[in-house]
């Protein structure tokens, strides 16, 4: 499975957990992450902050710990605004 296919599963599994509410997967956008910012891909927190009801910043803590505790693929993260940022595990690209 792609990684991008891993992530966007993850976050559609993290907001249903997080914030009892079930998303499309379209919902999820996933941007390469820029040069100058750690991370791997990121992912734009604002289509999620209605369900949240939290601050952009906020939002992303709440889905990249979720993500990080449950996606043995994703090694860590940071957010930047309304962005979440992932840095995929090595093992990841091993297999």
């Amino acid at each position: 499975m792609s990684i991008e296919k891993i992530i966007i599963q993850s976050v559609a599994e993290a907001i249903n957990n997080l914030y009892n509410v079930q998303i499309e997967e379209k919902l999820v956008q996933l941007q390469e992450t820029k040069k100058e910012i750690t991370g791997d891909i990121t992912i734009v927190t604002f289509p999620f902050l209605k369900m949240s009801k939290k601050s952009p910043e906020q939002t992303g803590d709440d889905i990249g710990k979720y993500i990080t505790q449950h996606t043995k693929e994703i090694r860590g993260y940071s957010v930047i605004k309304g962005f979440l940022n992932l840095t995929i595990d090595a093992s990841y690209w091993l297999e």
